[in-house]
């Protein structure tokens, strides 16, 4: 799947829609998967074809409203990071860039996952890393980082150590 982060919530929309046992389930499916950008027949179905600029508005959308969140996150955290997740070619700089403008110290640092690896922007510091990762260690580093968030475990937690 490639081109809008809405790809993910088409395909598990389409595997509701196939189990679905009433008609009106697959058309609340339906209209989901259309919401997004797709599209579904008994045979087929189409992923949201994205542009650069529709890709470049999604992330930044999902920025801000997770700045909205930050102060209440905060609280809990010695150092408050987000990790956002997609299969945009990215180039760091210049979301950096972007993300610096409205960050205003929020977050201490950024995580974009995409499908080459990982990109970590550190905001205090101003540095950059980038790290190859395998799409299985990619997908358990996104759930630890939901597991955190949802106060399954702590940021202090040894899962978090890292190993040099």
């Amino acid at each position: 799947m490639g081109g809008s982060p809405g790809n993910e919530l088409i395909a598990a929309e389409s595997i509701k829609y196939s189990l679905a046992k009433t008609d009106e389930k697959r058309q609340r499916s339906l209209q989901k998967i259309r919401n997004y950008g797709g599209e579904r027949n008994e045979f087929s179905l189409n992923y949201a074809v994205g542009s650069a600029e529709k890709d470049e508005t999604d992330i930044l959308n999902i920025f801000r409203k997770k700045l909205e969140k930050a102060d209440r996150y905060r609280k809990s955290f010695n150092n408050l990071g987000l990790v956002i997740t997609t299969d945009i070619p990215l180039c760091i700089s210049y979301w950096v860039n972007k993300l610096s403008v409205s960050n205003e110290g929020k977050y201490d640092f950024v995580v974009l996952m995409h499908f080459s690896g990982i990109d970590l922007y550190d905001f205090e510091s101003q540095t950059h890393t980038r790290r190859s990762i395998d799409s299985n260690d990619k997908d358990a580093l996104g759930k630890l980082a939901r597991m955190t968030t949802e106060g399954i475990i702590k940021d202090e937690d040894p899962v978090w150590e890292v190993k040099k």
